[in-house]
């Protein structure tokens, strides 16, 4: 399998992907001195590339916790200065929390309740999105060429 034009293709860079552990690429990213760096080697990637089919899936939506607080904030009656220290005293103990605590908390207050209500009033509403397959990928040589 050719590249054309020194071009990468889409299952070339599938199979480099796979090949490049991502703690170690972010382990030599950190451990380069500050400065320009010139580079220029081969690579050579043998591996078997599986793809599965596209599927439906439930939508995934970023929530826009920042607007869901202010509109919390807003919307509980209390002032602006209130809000604000309410806040302040919640990261600060949101960070504080150990993973028992904040589990314990979220239970008190009925978190997983309120989380599956809104999966089922307004996640489930939404139209599906398209999946795409899986890759899997073997990686069963990589050498540099020299």
């Amino acid at each position: 399998m050719e590249a054309t034009n020194n071009a990468l293709n889409n299952v070339m860079l599938a199979a480099l992907d796979a090949a490049l552990k991502s703690d170690e690429v972010k382990a030599a990213k950190g451990a380069l001195t500050p400065g320009r760096h010139e580079v220029e080697f081969t690579v050579r990637v043998k591996a078997v590339l599986d793809k599965g089919e596209d599927v439906e899936a439930k939508p995934t939506v970023t929530t826009p916790w920042l607007t869901v607080m202010a509109l919390l904030l807003k919307n509980s009656g209390a002032t602006r200065e209130a809000s604000m220290e309410l806040l302040r005293d919640a990261m600060t103990t949101a960070l504080s929390l150990d993973g028992d605590a904040e589990k314990a908390l979220l239970a008190e207050v009925g978190v997983p309740e309120m989380k599956k209500r809104v999966d089922a009033e307004v996640m489930a509403k939404l139209p599906k999105m398209v999946k795409q397959g899986a890759v899997k990928a073997k990686v069963t040589s990589m050498e540099v060429v020299a």
